[in-house]
């Protein structure tokens, strides 16, 4: 029998339950979050990993491209509430 994958692990035929293997994304679209979860009153970004509320929640759900997207944008932000007062 022909694999469909060679990359992934073959299934041992000991245990007839399906598993479905699930590669890792690549560590660049990793989340962003460093557990300081507070967003910034005047931009509404998370002031630990600079997301909105809306891209922290949709994070897990996003496509690769959305989040390399969401990530090129963050260290504008980040220094953008560094130097805000408010």
């Amino acid at each position: 029998m022909e694999r469909s994958d060679p990359g992934l692990p073959e299934r041992d035929p000991r245990h007839p339950a399906v598993i479905e293997y699930v590669r890792a994304e690549p560590a660049d679209v990793a989340s962003p979050c460093v557990n300081t979860c507070t967003l910034h009153p005047a931009t509404g970004w998370c002031r630990g990993c600079g997301r909105s509320a809306d891209e922290i929640a949709g994070w897990g759900s996003r496509p690769v491209a959305d989040k390399r997207a969401i990530k090129a944008r963050l260290p504008g932000r980040m220094a953008t509430m560094a130097t805000r007062n408010d």
